[in-house]
């Protein structure tokens, strides 16, 4: 028998934060998947929202 392992479920959202828009990431804490997130170029964390957030620009998240 092999056990199923499952990826994490990551939604994404447009919001308006700190008067612009932004691409929002909602996930269950995952360690290594916001050691990941913090790779991408100016990605913060949204208190407020509780969420990562990145700018909505061309080629943000390739």
């Amino acid at each position: 028998m092999t056990s199923a392992t499952s990826l994490p479920t990551i939604e994404l959202k447009n919001i308006f934060h700190r008067e612009q828009h932004v691409i929002a990431l909602f996930f269950k804490y995952n360690r290594t998947l916001i050691d990941l997130v913090k790779t991408i170029p100016q990605a913060a964390f949204s208190k407020t929202n509780r969420c990562w957030y990145v700018f909505n620009m061309p080629g943000v998240l390739l």
